[in-house]
Formats: C-alpha cells, sequence, structure tokens
C-alpha cells in the first residue's frame, strides 16, 4: 500500500511445510463438512459491523494516493450491453492515470529527473447465472512498455454454502495499513529498510494462481487456499510449486480475531529456508477509533515437542517473527463533505534467517494524515513520515493537492530525508546523513479516469 519495500532473498528451507500444510486443510475440510449440514447461509459479517467496514473503505481510499498526486475520489463507471445478445450479461470496466512531474534535489547535492508514466486497465464482468461469475482484467505501462494479464478468475456458489475462486485474482491477508502483512506475498520476506512511497503509484500484484474455498460459520468464515507460484511463461504445471494456506475467523461483537497458516512450495524452499507461518490477526473499533493488531512467526512446530511440557521454547526456535499494530480514526464534517484521517503504526520485525551473524531485531514507525475536500472541495492536504528506531532514519513528505481540473490534480511535494541512509526515489539516488539531511521538491500533474 502505502510503504513499498523491495523483496530480498532469505536462505530458509522447511522440509514438513507440505505436509503440514495438507494435515491443516484436511482438518480444516472435515471440520466444514461437519457444519455445512447444520449451517444456513448467513452473513459473512453482523448487520451492526457494516457501517464500521463502510467506514474503513472510506479511510482506506483517502490514504491510496495520499502522497505523491492525489486524485479526486470517484467511482467507475461500467457499461454493458443490452437486449438477447450474447454479450448482454457482461460488463466493461476500465481506468487509465498518467503523470507527468518533475523532481528537484537541493540538498546534499543537486540533482534532477522528470517524470511521466501512463497506466491503463481494460475489464470485464460476466454471469452467466446466478452462482457464477467471470472477471478479469489486462493491466499495461508506459514507459515500461509491458501489458500484462492482472487478474482472471472466476466466483463460484456451490450448493449455496461453499463460495470458490478460482484463477489469478488479487488475494491479501493483513490488516494494516502502511507496512506490509500480506502472508500470502512474502516468499522473500523483505528485510525492512527506509523504503518509501515513490513517485511511480504502479501497485504491485500477484502473477501467481489461487484456488479459494470460503465457507461461513454463523458470521466468521474457514478458508482454504491453495497458491501456485507463477515464475515464467515457459513454466510447466508441477506440485513443486504448490503452497497451502488456511485460516478461521470470526467477529465478536465489534472486534474480529483471524488465525492463519501458510506454507511454501517447494520450489523455493529446496534451495532456501522458509519454515512455516503461522499467525493472529486483530480488529476492532472503540468509540470511533479502529485498533488492528497483526503478528506471525516461522518455526518448525512439527520438529518441536511442544505437546511436552518439559521443552522450553528458546529464541534458536524462531526464524523470522513480525509484530505489526496500529490505529486509525476518520472524521467527515462540512458540506463538501471534508474529511480528515489519519493512521498510525508501529512494525517489530525479529530476523534469526542468518545463523552466522545471529538474530537482529529492527523497529519502525510509520504516520499518515490526509485532509480532503479543503476551499471549496479542490484542495488536499497529506504527509507521511516514516521512522527507523533502531538507526534513527526516515523521511516526512508533506504534499499539498489541488483537483479543481477536470480528472486532473497538480501535486507539490516536499520529500526530507534524515540520518544515514541511502535509498532512491523517483529515481534519484539519495544519501542523507546525520547533519545533513536530504531536500527535495517535486510537482506533479494526474490524469485520472474511470469508465
Amino acid at each position: 500500500m502505502i510503504f513499498k519495500r523491495g523483496k530480498s532473498g532469505a536462505s530458509w528451507h522447511s522440509a514438513n511445510g507440505t505436509s503440514v500444510g495438507r494435515l491443516f486443510l484436511s482438518f480444516l475440510a472435515l471440520f466444514c463438512l461437519e457444519f455445512l449440514t447444520l449451517l444456513a447461509p448467513t452473513p459473512l459479517y453482523a448487520e451492526n459491523t457494516q457501517a464500521s467496514a463502510d467506514e474503513m473503505d472510506d479511510l482506506d481510499s483517502m490514504f491510496e494516493d495520499a502522497g505523491d498526486s492525489v486524485g479526486t475520489e470517484s467511482a467507475p463507471v461500467t457499461s454493458s450491453t443490452t437486449g438477447n445478445s450474447p454479450f448482454s450479461n457482461i460488463v466493461f470496466n476500465g481506468s487509465v492515470k498518467a503523470n507527468l512531474g518533475y523532481i528537484q534535489k537541493f540538498l546534499p547535492e543537486k540533482d534532477k529527473s522528470p517524470y511521466a508514466s501512463f497506466y491503463a486497465t481494460l475489464g470485464f464482468t460476466a454471469r452467466p447465472s446466478s452462482v457464477l461469475c467471470l472477471k478479469g482484467d489486462v493491466f499495461a505501462k508506459f514507459p515500461d512498455m509491458e501489458w500484462d494479464v492482472r487478474t482472471l478468475y472466476f466466483d463460484y456458489i456451490l450448493l449455496d454454502r461453499v463460495y470458490l475462486t478460482g484463477g489469478r485474482t488479487d488475494t491479501k491477508w493483513g490488516n494494516s495499513f502502511i507496512f506490509d502483512t500480506n502472508v500470502l506475498d512474502d516468499s522473500f520476506l523483505d528485510k525492512t529498510g527506509s523504503s518509501v512511497l515513490d513517485t511511480d503509484d504502479d501497485e504491485d500484484f500477484s502473477r501467481d494462481f489461487f484456488g479459494i474455498a470460503t465457507i461461513p460459520i454463523g458470521r466468521g468464515e474457514i478458508q482454504a487456499l491453495a497458491q501456485y507460484y507463477y515464475t515464467d511463461k515457459d513454466q510447466k504445471l508441477d506440485k513443486q510449486n504448490l503452497s497451502y494456506a488456511g485460516s478461521i475467523e470470526y467477529p465478536f461483537g465489534m472486534f474480529s480475531l483471524k488465525a492463519f497458516f501458510k506454507t511454501w512450495p517447494d520450489s523455493i524452499t529446496k534451495d532456501q529456508r522458509i519454515t512455516p507461518a503461522v499467525g493472529l490477526e486483530f480488529s476492532g473499533d472503540i468509540f470511533d477509533w479502529h485498533i488492528t493488531a497483526w503478528g506471525k512467526v516461522h518455526t518448525d512446530v512439527p520438529d518441536k515437542k511442544i505437546l511436552y511440557s518439559s521443552y522450553t521454547w528458546k529464541k534458536e526456535d524462531f526464524d523470522y517473527a513480525k509484530f505489526v499494530g496500529g490505529v486509525s480514526r476518520l472524521w467527515q464534517f462540512g458540506k463538501a463533505p471534508q474529511k480528515i484521517g489519519f493512521v498510525t503504526e508501529f512494525e517489530t520485525v525479529f530476523d534469526n534467517t542468518d545463523k552466522f551473524y545471529g538474530s537482529e531485531v529492527t523497529n519502525n514507525v510509520a504516520f499518515t494524515g490526509s485532509w480532503r475536500h479543503i476551499a471549496g472541495g479542490i484542495v488536499s492536504a497529506n504527509v507521511q513520515w516514516f521512522h527507523n528506531l533502531n538507526d534513527s532514519f526516515g523521511s516526512v513528505i508533506p504534499s499539498l493537492s489541488f483537483s479543481g481540473l477536470p480528472h486532473g490534480t497538480v501535486s507539490f511535494l516536499v520529500p526530507v530525508f534524515y540520518g544515514n541512509q541511502t535509498t532512491t526515489y523517483n529515481k534519484v539516488d539519495i544519501v542523507s546523513t546525520e547533519h545533513k539531511p536530504a531536500v527535495l521538491v517535486g510537482l506533479v500533474f494526474s490524469l485520472t479516469a474511470d469508465f
């Protein structure tokens, strides 16, 4: 989302990951079959939490583009054919976004970089019947001159009780706004560093294929997932590229708790050490404050005598652990209406993958705030802050956006990098020190449209 992190390889291995996944999914299947004859179709979430969910969707939309180019909020416009033609049940949609900008670095030395990009998507939704839906879209971008099928999948309702999804789709597990908590997309676990929002808003999307079964249980749900890792066009179907995951989620009033599990395919673990991951996810609302917490650990659980009270867990038993917690709030007022929202999160990472140098702990904190629809609805003010608590480096990116033009937004931003770090921003090399921060000024024009 807001902070994009590069992935670097981690040398892990798991001999029991696949078997653990199959056992877990077998347990889920037996558990679900027990409930299928007892449960009628029910909503996945309680009715009294719908307002909270809508508010969080609104808050999330505020920060999708809260950095370099803040656009106007608009709903996509869809078109469909009518009549008795073969295409009468197909709806087409799409979007385009063009950016043209300029970044100037003033300190510690001068440097400049022009910026231009163009993104377009064209998609469809087809509903042959009330139980089957097909969706897909194609994504193209400039100046890379690349295009790809971003999503292509089906949704199918089996016996009004089981919801099946298959194909390439944007599937994420994780509840944070800023730091990465998508356990389905960290086969090469990221080494937390000084990554910050870049002006390139090409969102990452999964190239893998998924088979997902979702079964409602009262107000909660069980989800079983098989993930096929896609590497290149010439790749052949091979079970070594399969991994498995499962989760159980259930709401308790205004709170929700989710337990999850994930393995990695043999094609990756044969050369690297990636042990299975287990974790918990919590979210809830207290007096209009939204609270999230997410954590996972990687360990060879089957190899440990966890059923015996005599076994004492040690730090060496864990290869990797990560915790992210945060709080957010959204206020709406005025005729526009104006919106003020913020998200602040804390992240701690325990990395024990390098057995030679030993374990390492990294702590980060981040904040994102946005004030929308100022001055009659055409001005937005935003700020992003990232700080590494261990080495005292980070960045502050304030920005001001004007969206008075039809489909157009002009954004003025002043990124400041401080502390000892080396990074890049919009392909401009950044080197800051404890006594010499790096200061940039940017101007970006964005043109967006949905159809």
